[in-house]
C-alpha cells in the first residue's frame, strides 16, 4: 500500500480531473465534512468535478455548511478524508478497493488505501489548508475564498474544541489566523458549532445530567438508552453532545458516553480524557480508535448497565497501566 509524501499528495491532487467522490466517516462531524467540502473547492479549482459523500448523511447541526450530499458512482475517483478505519466508512467500506487516496490525521490509522497521514495536525482541516497553500504557491489554485476559509476554519475549530483541546498547536493557531484574513465570521462559526443545540439535544443533556455516574472519583460516565432517545424524539446522532456533561465535571480524568444503538445488544462509546490518559488505547480494546484524548468504539453488551461497567473497567485498567491509580 503506497504512502504518499506531502509533495506527492499535492501533485496527485493537482492532476485529478473528472468526477471525484470525497468520502467522509459515519456520524459525520465538522472536521470530516468541512475538510471534504474544502478539498472539493480545491478540486474545482484544478478542473475536477467533486461531490461530497457521507455514508449516513450530514447532521442538521452542520446544515450551515450548505452541502448537498451525493452518492459515489462508477467511474468516480474515490478519496476519503478524516476516516481512520474502514469500519468508519460504514456502507462505503464495500468500495475499499476503489479508494485512490486516504487523507487522515489520526495517530492510529488503518492503511486500507494509499494514504497520507499527518498525526501532528489537530484536524484533517489543517492538512487541507496545507494542500491549498502548497498548490497556491505553485500557481495551481488562487487565493483562498471565503467559503474555503469558512470550511477549513470550522473543521479545525471543531476538532480542537474551539482551540481549547490539548491537540491545539502553535501551527494550528497560525493556520486559523491566516484563514481569518478572508474575512470569515469566526464568532458566528463557533456559535453554530458549539452553541447551536436543538431542542432534542437540550432534552438529551437534561437526561445526561440526571444520570451521570462517577467512579473512583476520577471517571464519569453517562449511558443514554433507546428508551431515553425515544422520550426525547432523538436519534443516535442527536446525543453526541452529551459527552460534554461528564467531561465538564471538576476533577474528572476520563469521561465516557455510552449510547445504546438500534441494533440489538450494540452500544457505541465516546471517550474523552482531561489528562494524559490515552483513551485511544481504551477504544482499541473494543476495536475502535482515535486520539489520545478523544476516541470512540462500539461494543456488545446484554444491558446498558453491563455496557457502562465494561467501559469503566477498561478505563480503570488503562489508568493502572499508565500509573494513574
Amino acid at each position: 500500500m503506497k504512502q504518499f509524501s506531502f509533495d506527492e499528495l499535492c501533485d496527485f491532487i493537482s492532476r485529478i480531473r473528472g468526477n471525484v467522490a470525497v468520502l467522509t466517516h459515519e456520524r459525520a462531524d465538522a472536521d470530516t465534512i468541512g475538510s471534504a467540502a474544502a478539498l472539493g473547492e480545491i478540486f474545482m479549482s484544478v478542473g475536477a468535478r467533486p461531490k461530497i459523500c457521507s455514508p449516513d448523511g450530514i447532521p442538521d447541526r452542520l446544515s450551515f455548511f450548505g452541502i448537498e450530499p451525493a452518492e459515489p458512482e462508477d467511474g468516480d475517483i474515490l478519496i476519503s478524508v478524516d476516516v481512520p478505519s474502514l469500519e468508519q466508512l460504514g456502507r462505503y467500506a464495500a468500495l475499499k478497493d476503489r479508494i485512490a487516496l486516504k487523507i487522515d490525521h489520526h495517530r492510529l490509522s488503518e492503511e486500507y488505501a494509499p494514504w497520507y497521514v499527518d498525526s501532528g495536525c489537530a484536524a484533517a482541516g489543517e492538512i487541507v489548508y496545507d494542500i491549498h497553500e502548497a498548490l497556491q504557491k505553485k500557481g495551481s489554485v488562487g487565493e483562498p475564498t471565503p467559503r474555503f476559509s469558512m470550511l477549513v476554519y470550522a473543521a479545525i475549530s471543531s476538532d480542537t474544541g474551539g482551540f481549547r483541546f490539548s491537540n491545539t498547536t502553535p501551527a494550528t493557531h497560525l493556520r486559523a489566523a491566516e484563514l481569518l484574513k478572508s474575512g470569515i465570521d469566526a464568532a458566528e462559526i463557533n456559535r453554530l458549532l458549539f452553541e447551536n443545540l436543538s431542542e432534542k439535544e437540550v432534552a438529551v443533556r437534561r437526561i445526561a445530567y440526571s444520570s451521570v455516574n462517577i467512579y473512583y472519583g476520577r471517571i464519569a460516565a453517562v449511558t443514554i438508552t433507546k428508551a431515553d432517545r425515544e422520550r426525547c424524539g432523538a436519534d443516535i446522532n442527536d446525543i453526541s453532545c452529551a459527552i460534554d456533561v461528564p467531561r465538564g465535571i471538576r476533577g474528572i480524568a476520563a469521561a465516557a458516553l455510552i449510547k445504546e444503538s438500534d441494533a440489538e445488544n450494540e452500544y457505541r462509546i465516546s471517550l474523552r480524557s482531561n489528562t494524559d490518559l490515552d483513551v485511544s488505547a481504551v477504544a482499541g480494546v473494543f476495536g475502535g480508535g482515535g486520539h489520545i484524548r478523544a476516541a470512540g468504539a462500539s461494543l456488545a453488551a446484554r444491558s446498558p448497565e453491563e455496557a457502562e461497567k465494561t467501559v469503566v473497567d477498561a478505563i480503570r485498567k488503562q489508568m493502572a497501566a499508565q500509573g494513574m491509580v
